[in-house]
Order: C-alpha cells, then sequence, then structure tokens
C-alpha cells in the first residue's frame, strides 16, 4: 500500500525532471563501428535569442538506432535539419562521412494534396524518378522523339523498375494498399509514412559510394 501511494509521486518526478532535461550526449562511441556523422560544440538558437543548446556534441556510430525525445520546442527538427543540410548551426562542426547516405523526412510532408500516393514517392527528386516521369510524360503526349530519349535514359539509369521498387518502399511501411488514393485523404499518420516511404526510395536510388 504504500508502495501504491509513492507510485503517483514518482511518476510526477519523472515527468518533471524528464520535462527540465536538456539536450545532452549520453551515447558513447564506445558502442564501436565506424563514425557516420559527427557534431563537435554545436550550438542554435531560436531567432537569435533563445538557446536550444550549446556546445553539443555526438557521434553516430554505423549501426546504431537512436531514438530523439524532448518537450517541443527544445529542438528536435533543429537538430536533424542541421544533421541533414537544411539548417546552419550557430556554432560548432557537422561532419559527415562520405560512407553515410542521409535522407530527411520533414515533421509535416510536403506533397501536393491531390497527387497520388505512388506519384509522391516516386515523385522524390532523384535520377531514376525523374527519368520514369519523363518517360511516362512523353508516352502520353505521343511523342515519339522524347519517348525514344527518354527509354535511353532509363536504360542509361536502370529506372525500369522504379515503380516497382516504389511500391515496395509503401508495402515496407504498411500503406501500399493506398498507392491510388489522393495523399490528401490520407491521416497525419498516413502521410508521415509515405513521406518515409519517399525518403526509402531516395536512399535506394542513391546508393552509398
Amino acid at each position: 500500500p504504500r508502495a501504491a501511494r509513492r507510485l503517483p509521486t514518482l511518476r510526477r518526478r519523472v515527468a518533471r525532471a524528464a520535462g527540465e532535461a536538456s539536450l545532452k550526449n549520453d551515447l558513447s562511441p564506445s558502442l564501436g563501428g565506424r563514425p557516420l556523422v559527427t557534431l563537435r560544440g554545436v550550438s542554435k538558437s531560436h531567432d537569435g535569442e533563445r538557446s536550444l543548446w550549446e556546445d553539443f556534441d555526438f557521434t553516430l556510430l554505423s549501426g546504431m538506432r537512436v531514438a530523439l525525445v524532448g518537450q517541443n520546442g527544445s529542438g528536435k527538427s533543429s537538430l536533424l535539419r542541421i544533421i541533414a543540410g537544411e539548417d546552419t548551426a550557430d556554432g560548432g562542426e557537422v561532419a559527415v562521412a562520405n560512407a553515410a547516405e542521409l535522407c530527411y523526412a520533414p515533421q509535416t510532408p510536403r506533397f501536393p494534396a491531390e497527387a497520388p500516393v505512388l506519384e509522391c514517392v516516386m515523385g522524390a527528386d532523384t535520377p531514376q524518378t525523374n527519368a520514369y516521369a519523363a518517360y511516362h510524360r512523353a508516352a502520353a503526349a505521343g511523342d515519339a522523339d522524347a519517348l525514344a530519349k527518354a527509354a535511353e535514359q532509363m536504360d542509361e539509369l536502370s529506372a525500369w523498375d522504379a515503380e516497382a521498387k516504389a511500391q515496395a518502399a509503401l508495402e515496407e511501411l504498411g500503406v501500399a494498399h493506398l498507392a491510388e488514393r489522393p495523399v490528401g485523404e490520407l491521416s497525419g499518420g498516413q502521410q508521415k509514412r509515405v513521406a518515409l516511404a519517399a525518403a526509402l526510395q531516395a536512399v535506394a536510388d542513391h546508393p552509398a559510394p
């Protein structure tokens, strides 16, 4: 009974500690593996005023799986955008290994509401999917010259299986049954899965060196 009475208090203390925790590097490179992403002394502020974090060090090693947890506004998305090269830090150094292939899925997916899900995944800006799209535009327009040129490019890029790759990515994320649905009709969670599928497609089409 005494333990039962203490449980709500313990929960409040844990919640308060989590809310007050600042961004820290608690992961050590002692796990082994080669460094893929290294942050040294990275700092970031919001609008140049409120500090999100200062002198942050972190090393992502091959084989690691990392979850970034924090309160709203603590800078989680900012950190990911900095690593992906879509934002810059106020100070410090961010190094990405040549062997690393980065792909960033934004917190809010950026898809045209009327576009089919499969088109959104294949519409990732990669040489293979762009060649696939050009081929089907030429076929729809009945332009024989453009079709021949697009087919040649498809051969050069081995892009004929682009649709199959996109379907496989949707299948892996559990949304293959929505392939023909307009993305605007999907729930927020389903749209995030489509964004992740597009990220998988981009990584598949841009293998690391």
